[in-house]
C-alpha cells in the first residue's frame, strides 16, 4: 500500500511539473522513513531513504537525541565560535548584548520554532 501511494505521489508531482515545465530531481529526493523503513525502500531508485534529513538548515529525524545533537550542539557550537571572534574587540556591555541579540538568538529561535528543544541544552 505505501509503495502504491508513493508511486501515486510521484506521479501527480509529474503532472503537475509538466503543467509548469518543472522536472522532479530524483538523485537529490530524500525520503525520511516513520515506523517500518522496509515500506519505504524504493527499488527503483526515485528517492533516497534516510534517518536523518534536512530541509531549510534543520533536521528532522525519528531519533529524538540524534536530532538534537545535529540542531543544537552544532548550533552552539557556531554560536561561540561567533561570539569568540568579537571578545578580542573589547566592546562595552551594551555592545555585547547587541551582539548577542544579533547573532546568537536568531539561530536559537529558528531551530526551536521548528522543534522542541529538550532540557539537555537549558542551562540552570
Amino acid at each position: 500500500m505505501t509503495r502504491y501511494l508513493i508511486l501515486a505521489l510521484f506521479r501527480l508531482l509529474e503532472d503537475f511539473g509538466e503543467c509548469l515545465k518543472l522536472k522532479v530531481s530524483y538523485e537529490k529526493t530524500e525520503a525520511l522513513a516513520f515506523g517500518d523503513s522496509s515500506l519505504w525502500e524504493d527499488p527503483s531508485k526515485m528517492y533516497t531513504l534516510r534517518n536523518v534529513i534536512k530541509i531549510l538548515g534543520i533536521y528532522f529525524g525519528c531519533n529524538g537525541k540524534e536530532r538534537d545533537d545535529l540542531n543544537y550542539r552544532e548550533t552552539l557550537k557556531s554560536i561561540k565560535k561567533s561570539l569568540n571572534l568579537w571578545k578580542w574587540r573589547g566592546l562595552l556591555h551594551l555592545a555585547r548584548i547587541q551582539i548577542v541579540k544579533t547573532f546568537a538568538i536568531p539561530e536559537l529561535l529558528f531551530r526551536t520554532l521548528a522543534i522542541p528543544i529538550s532540557k539537555e541544552y537549558f542551562c540552570c
